[in-house]
């Protein structure tokens, strides 16, 4: 019985948190199980860190509030804080009005421990912008892109490590 060719729209998962790793525009599958056969199944890495100094997003296979880096807990994390220990894929993003919670202060009040638990999200349009957009900790490099697609911006991904497979 011939496979199925199936649109990468249709096959990502409904749990957010997991994604599978495609090659080919189409998969074929020649079962009628759950997931495609030759696809393997891992983690999304999720962002963690905004560098204060340069448009750099970090991001890592840990959840949000696992990863660390030096002086994580330490306010204010423009002052402070260095990139993650432990990240895997870095998108240098460009010409959004996006601010960060260090943004037009000389200090901030959050550490990247604060922001990684939600208290503030690392990305949000100023209070004049029309549309409000929002990158808080833990979105996926995907969800990171569209959102600076959607601030008019550019992003450009630099992997650097490779991704892990998950069994």
């Amino acid at each position: 019985m011939p496979g199925k060719d199936i649109p990468i729209e249709e096959i990502f998962s409904p749990d957010y948190s997991w994604n599978w790793r495609l090659g080919p525009t189409w998969v074929t599958t020649t079962s009628t199980s759950t997931y495609p056969i030759g696809v393997k199944k891992v983690r999304e890495p999720k962002l963690v860190y905004i560098d204060p100094d340069i448009p750099v997003a970090y991001f890592s296979f840990s959840a949000a509030s696992e990863p660390w880096g030096d002086d994580w807990d330490d306010a204010p994390y423009e002052h402070n804080a260095g990139p993650p220990y432990d990240w895997t894929t870095r998108v240098v993003y460009l010409d959004t009005d996006l601010e960060s919670p260090c943004s037009n202060k000389l200090n901030s009040d959050y550490s990247v421990e604060q922001i990684n638990k939600g208290m503030i999200p690392w990305l949000r349009t100023p209070t004049w912008h029309k549309d409000i957009i929002v990158i808080p900790a833990g979105v996926t490099v995907q969800e990171f892109i569209d959102k600076i697609r959607a601030a008019d911006g550019i992003a450009i991904i630099v992997p650097e490590k490779e991704v892990p497979d998950v069994e």
